[in-house]
């Protein structure tokens, strides 16, 4: 017997083989620091993880019914008004049993114990394949893993210790942030609450060879997003698809400050000019054209900001409403502009005229109806237009909020 020192440690000889051994002790060592034989670098023995029968096909699912156990988190919600999109991170773990193989050699703890997926190699085994509807984008994914959690006691066979596959579940994960398309309803824009939806459909298996056992769901992100609060959210299942749903409330705190008040504030100044004394038809006109114009520009501003819709949205009435007002006030000035009437309240009438006076003081039966029937008639005008459209637009904006309401 030979022994050869090595940094303090007796290392036996490679001519030196163990008494009933299959192999010396020095191939022993060699194996042990000089050469892993596993891929994981691991030592060089157990490095198998699964054991597949004879004949066993990757691209065949396991025998019907497939009990899925689903879980979803999803974070990063972002909505694009213009074109109608969403991104999100989706994080999903599809987990099921596979009674035809069996396992080997299994660690504890997650994403320690993967497995080749399938066309990955030799010892690939069956996962499924899933399919994200309405995605206009793939995004940024990570590699999917599939892995096998330890979830029962093992037997030894032959030098391996052995799971069955029933009763270990193998995992499939991956997390991927894409782009899904959502069909908005903006019909009350901006106080419009929106549902989006995200389908996640086993594409390689019926949808009667399926059943979700369970399915659970996380929402990671924040309830306050940049437009939108973040409502509630729900998962369900049919077949083999799984759908993701949640609802955002859009914050419409910004838009009344921006397009509600100042808009208010232009209409105020439009219905101020009926105050205008009569013979100012320049000042009238010059503040109605004025107001007018400028809601064009910012209705047109709007559009430009919106997504194209068969159907008026709530902020577009708005300004319609506004311009159809103003223009109406522009009209009235325009009709008094042609009426020449400089009479004022002390000004002596015919007798036709002072006929008519008094037969429209007994109408009204009080003075001072008599006072406003012998104003001149471009002044009376636009003295009953103050009332019309004060009255009118009162009725009109509180009937609008209303049914925002």
């Amino acid at each position: 017997m030979k022994d050869i020192p090595l940094g303090g440690i007796m290392v036996v000889g490679q001519d030196q083989d163990i008494p009933g051994g299959d192999f010396s002790l020095g191939q022993a060592f060699r194996g042990l620091v000089a050469k892993p034989d596993c891929e994981d670098w691991s030592d060089e023995h157990f490095c198998e993880t699964v054991s597949l029968p004879d004949g066993y096909l990757p691209s065949l699912s396991p025998p019907p019914p497939i009990g899925f156990i689903l879980n979803i988190s999803f974070s990063h919600l972002e909505l694009d008004l213009k074109t109608m999109t969403f991104t999100m991170k989706l994080i999903i773990q599809l987990a099921w049993y596979d009674g035809r193989i069996s396992f080997l050699n299994l660690r504890e703890g997650a994403f320690v114990n993967t497995l080749a997926m399938d066309g990955e190699g030799s010892k690939a085994v069956w996962v499924p394949k899933l399919h994200l509807s309405d995605m206009t984008d793939q995004g940024s994914f990570s590699n999917p893993v599939v892995y096998v959690e330890r979830q029962s006691k093992g037997y030894l066979h032959q030098d391996d210790v052995e799971y069955p596959g029933k009763d270990n579940a193998l995992i499939f994960t991956d997390m991927v942030m894409p782009k899904f398309k959502c069909l908005l309803n903006l019909k009350m824009y901006p106080w419009d609450a929106q549902m989006c939806h995200v389908t996640i459909t086993v594409t390689n298996v019926k949808p009667g060879n399926v059943h979700f056992v369970n399915y659970t769901g996380q929402y990671l992100g924040r309830q306050d997003l940049q437009e939108y609060l973040f409502d509630k959210w729900w998962l369900s299942t049919s077949g083999n698809t799984a759908e993701l749903s949640f609802q955002l409330i859009r914050l419409y705190e910004k838009h009344v400050w921006t397009t509600i008040v100042p808009t208010s504030l232009l209409l105020g100044i439009s219905y101020g000019t009926l105050f205008i004394p009569v013979e100012s038809f320049s000042e009238r006109g010059t503040m109605s054209l004025t107001t007018l114009l400028v809601l064009v520009s910012l209705y047109t501003e709007a559009l430009s900001s919106l997504p194209v819709t068969s159907y008026n949205k709530k902020i577009e009435k708005w300004y319609i409403l506004l311009i159809i007002y103003v223009s109406l006030i522009i009209t009235l000035h325009l009709a008094l502009s042609n009426t020449s009437n400089q009479q004022s309240n002390n000004q002596n009438f015919s007798a036709k005229d002072e006929r008519l006076v008094a037969k429209c003081g007994k109408v009204f039966w009080k003075r001072q109806r008599r006072a406003w029937c012998s104003l001149p008639r471009a002044q009376t005008v636009l003295v009953g237009a103050r009332i019309v459209f004060g009255f009118t637009l009162v009725v009109t904006v509180c009937f609008f909020f209303l049914n925002v309401i």
